[in-house]
């Protein structure tokens, strides 16, 4: 019987091209790279660069015809008109910069859909989380120039608005609050009655501390110029006192051991004088330093100035914690776009886009002035308050990723 031979063959070697090929990768990082970040950050900056353009615009327009029916029957050029807009449309776009990242990405996603790239970069498995890197870093770039930049430059110029407004409109209460609580009011002189005629007279009255009820100034000085802006007289006082009247001006300035100064040297020393005027407690308060003509490096100083004094800083807190909270609102806008954008382009067209983001831009730009007459009011804490619009808006795009699929 034959012997059975051992079997001496080699086992057969594994295949190298299977030893060499890449691991398969997660699906969060397949098709992923810096150059797509790139791209789809550059393109979403364009978008929303030329959305902002055009809501600027529209604001734009929309002011000038508005201020120009009010001042065309003061004698005022159109010039003056074009530029006090132009002096105030930065502020309101400031304040629609959210709305405008919305409109902007809905945008965005509706070219990327048109250009059949969106369905490139689902078929590849990329998920949302991965081709928003870019479009994210750019959004947050553009909340903190807009703090640190578009701030300050937007403050500067509603301070010249300001200025022409009150020159414009002469008559107008203004007032401006020191360091110290120290405030400087101005104060015209009241129209032609049946019994007075108007003097042209501007009241500039200093108070060294105002009471936190805005009817005291403490030791007060007043400057009395006529129509053509000379100097007539001087009044040191040494507390001022602000009354409610009841004949044809709502009040008066009780002036307690009054000295008159003339320019020929005249003294007249009086133990209490009376300065009629149209302000209000409420008003002197409202006067204040608007919160948009101060920047964001000197809103906290202000703040920290009308704490001093005893006013409240309710207003001035709300506008500095909604300036920080910007960015972070702009982000929770684009993340809100993307679920409902992925979702709504692949059947409806660009229009009906621009009109789903308007509705949405317009349901949270009342929710956060909901949350911010809360806040003024006393019934939230005003960094809630200013912060809750972004932090509900991030929780429902997150929702939204959640419910549709799209993480």
């Amino acid at each position: 019987m034959p012997k059975k031979r051992p079997n001496l063959s080699v086992p057969s070697m594994p295949d190298m091209s299977n030893l060499l090929a890449p691991a398969p990768r997660d699906a969060s990082t397949r098709g992923y790279s810096p150059t797509l970040s790139w791209y789809l950050g550059g393109m979403w900056l364009t978008t929303i660069i030329f959305t902002i353009f055009g809501l600027g615009s529209f604001i734009y327009l929309v002011d000038v015809i508005d201020l120009w029916n009010q001042i065309s029957d003061k004698g005022i050029g159109i010039t003056v008109a074009l530029l006090m807009s132009l002096a105030k449309t930065p502020d309101l776009l400031l304040q629609l910069l959210p709305f405008a990242v919305l409109i902007g990405s809905l945008i965005w996603l509706n070219q990327l859909n048109k250009r059949q790239e969106l369905v490139a970069l689902r078929a590849i498995g990329l998920p949302a989380r991965r081709f928003l890197m870019g479009p994210l870093l750019a959004c947050l770039l553009i909340g903190m120039l807009t703090i640190w930049v578009g701030n300050p430059i937007s403050a500067a110029l509603l301070k010249r608005y300001e200025h022409w407004n009150a020159t414009v409109f002469p008559g107008s209460t203004k007032g401006l609050v020191t360091a110290g609580g120290s405030i400087w009011l101005k104060q015209s002189e009241f129209p032609a009655t049946a019994t007075t005629e108007a003097s042209g007279r501007d009241y500039f009255i200093y108070g060294r501390k105002v009471s936190p009820g805005g009817d005291s100034l403490g030791q007060a000085t007043v400057f009395i110029f006529d129509e053509k802006n000379s100097f007539l007289a001087r009044i040191d006082a040494s507390q001022a006192i602000l009354e409610a009247g009841n004949g044809e001006h709502s009040g008066q300035w009780n002036l307690k051991n009054a000295v008159l100064l003339t320019p020929r040297q005249d003294i007249l020393r009086k133990p209490e004088l009376t300065l009629p005027t149209s302000l209000t407690p409420g008003e002197i308060q409202a006067s204040f330093n608007p919160p948009g003509t101060l920047n964001i490096f000197e809103l906290r100083e202000f703040i920290s100035t009308l704490e001093e004094s005893g006013f409240k800083t309710d207003r001035h807190a709300m506008a500095y914690q909604r300036l920080l909270a910007l960015p972070f609102m702009c982000i929770a806008m684009l993340l809100v776009a993307v679920p409902f954008g992925l979702r709504f382009t692949r059947v409806r067209g660009l229009g009906m886009v621009i009109v789903a983001g308007v509705l949405m831009g317009f349901g949270f730009y009342f929710f956060g002035n909901l949350m911010a007459t809360f806040g003024l009011a006393g019934r939230l804490d005003v960094r809630l308050a200013a912060w809750l619009p972004a932090i509900m808006a991030s929780l429902l795009a997150m929702a939204l990723m959640l419910q549709l699929r799209e993480e």
